[in-house]
């Protein structure tokens, strides 16, 4: 996270204290609850943070919250320049406020940009954020990866490596509606457990690597599915289709 003193033109690096991520994943989509937990070690000045990560067309970032100065934020859906003129004068006036705007690059890649305005010296911040997202079907399994703007390493940035340390955890809740054929775990994670029926397994990682990706197949996973929620009150039904293309010979 980049930092700028709100009274002083620098920049800087905000310390992360702690990563927490809690993962649901079920079939194509995957529910995922992030903690980032910030600290400003500055004795005198107030800072505003700008956060940014990558964020699929397929990634819905569900909700957000802030915890700023002992005061927790729920961000709103608005009008962009609406949302823009509400962060500005909530700056202006001394307030915690966060501000959250999506841009995409192109048609395959996004990014979300998160502010952070009038974080208090010596205080601590915390970012919850809820993304629902699209799972990728990869050597005719299930894939899901974090990506790493969400652990970041500072030595990337000039950071000495051990100048910035966090605590990283992750668990992951992997359930399906028929069993589980095979997990292949992310670099120096661990299957916590499975359930006896083999239709629940929980993967857990604490420590940081370049990739953490989980592939994981159930037994029924390359025959077409069809599912569907419907809405009473709107009268509406929702439907998602799963094709997985595979080149391995049918059983006999």
């Amino acid at each position: 996270m980049i930092v700028k003193g709100a009274e002083r033109n620098e920049n800087a690096l905000l310390p992360l204290q702690s990563v927490q991520i809690q993962g649901k994943l079920s079939g194509l989509f995957a529910t995922i609850d992030i903690d980032l937990t910030y600290v400003n070690p500055s004795k005198d000045i107030a800072l505003e943070a700008t956060y940014q990560f990558p964020l699929k067309p397929d990634t819905c970032l569900a909700s957000l919250e802030a915890e700023l100065n002992g005061k927790t934020i729920v961000a709103k859906v608005q009008d962009k320049e609406k949302a823009r003129e509400t962060y500005d004068n909530a700056v202006s006036a001394g307030k915690a406020t966060v501000l959250a705007e999506r841009t995409t690059n192109s048609p395959k890649s996004g990014e979300m940009q998160i502010k952070l305005g009038n974080l208090n010296p010596e205080s601590t911040m915390k970012l919850r954020l809820k993304l629902v997202m699209q799972l990728e079907i990869k050597y005719s399994s299930y894939q899901f990866f974090i990506p790493m703007a969400f652990f970041p390493d500072y030595s990337k940035n000039g950071v000495a490596a051990d100048a910035f340390q966090y605590d990283f955890k992750y668990n992951l809740v992997v359930e399906s509606t028929n069993k589980l054929q095979s997990i292949v775990l992310p670099e120096k994670a661990r299957l916590v457990s499975k359930s006896d029926d083999g239709l629940q397994a929980v993967v857990e990682g604490t420590e940081r690597v370049n990739n953490v990706i989980l592939y994981w197949r159930t037994v029924e996973m390359l025959k077409p599915h069809l599912l569907f929620a419907k809405d009473e009150e709107r009268k509406e039904v929702a439907l998602s289709a799963s094709l997985v293309p595979t080149f391995e010979p049918p059983s006999p």
